[in-house]
């Protein structure tokens, strides 16, 4: 038996105040978000163009093999469906980043590498059903990028989430007898912190880009063009003057 109008109208005076507090809370957050990403466009200098460059090679070479028959096989139709993880994930990873939420960011970007360790165990015959790939199976070492995100992405470090959460409180809060730390419920914008995931992402852009062009070649007998090889060695030079990557003598 449904509510009774005075029923429904004393339940919704009670729950209305909650909706008008969650509608706020959701849109301090949206705010917050969009300010982050406006600062974080102005920061990434030559990273946002790499950026763009190895997103542009995916796309590219995803548009001029749609819906053409190629060879295929079991490891072939499983990077594929890797493949459409990862690009899938492109934007959602690329706003929290941006948007300043660090720890969303780093489990997927922690997702994206094993994504690109499970790709290259399939094309080697290596890869385990059901089990976590290994990330020292990627094209570059990454294992000292993995530990990293895992820390951040598994709330492990206390002193790593205190620098990113804690906020400054009002005149003469620290100076309480118990010593407290107040921590912004909006994400809050680190410039350093910004700039290294994003540096990790365009490395990933540009490792996945590669990976494309070995299984097009399987599939289709040509690989990457030129065009495509030059963005993605332009993207991964543009990283490593920002000093986040070795120079690539090619790609």
């Amino acid at each position: 038996m449904g509510l009774s109008d005075s029923e429904f109208q004393a339940l919704r005076s009670q729950i209305e105040p909650l909706i008008t507090g969650a509608v706020r809370l959701l849109a301090n957050i949206a705010g917050a978000s969009g300010q982050n990403r406006d600062k974080a466009m102005q920061e990434y200098g030559r990273l946002l163009d790499a950026h763009m460059l190895a997103t542009g090679v995916i796309s590219s070479v995803l548009t001029r093999t749609n819906l053409v028959p190629g060879a295929t096989s079991p490891s072939i139709s499983e990077r594929l469906a890797l493949v459409a993880s990862f690009v899938q994930g492109i934007a959602v990873c690329e706003s929290t980043i941006s948007e300043g939420l660090y720890a969303q960011a780093s489990a997927l970007l922690k997702q994206e590498l094993e994504t690109l360790a499970a790709i290259q165990e399939c094309q080697k015959g290596k890869r385990k059903p059901e089990k976590t790939p290994n990330v020292g199976s990627a094209l570059w070492n990454m294992n000292q990028t993995y530990g990293d995100l895992n820390r951040l992405a598994h709330v492990a470090d206390s002193q790593l989430l205190n620098k990113l959460y804690q906020c400054g409180g009002p005149a003469g809060f620290h100076e309480t007898a118990v010593k407290l730390m107040p921590v912004s419920i909006q994400p809050q914008y680190h410039r350093d912190v910004a700039r290294n995931l994003y540096a990790v992402r365009v490395i990933f852009l540009v490792l996945l880009g590669m990976e494309l062009g070995t299984l097009t070649s399987e599939m289709y007998g040509d690989g990457l063009n030129e065009n495509e090889k030059t963005a993605l060695f332009v993207s991964a030079q543009h990283v490593a003057n920002e000093g986040y990557l070795e120079k690539q003598e090619q790609i």
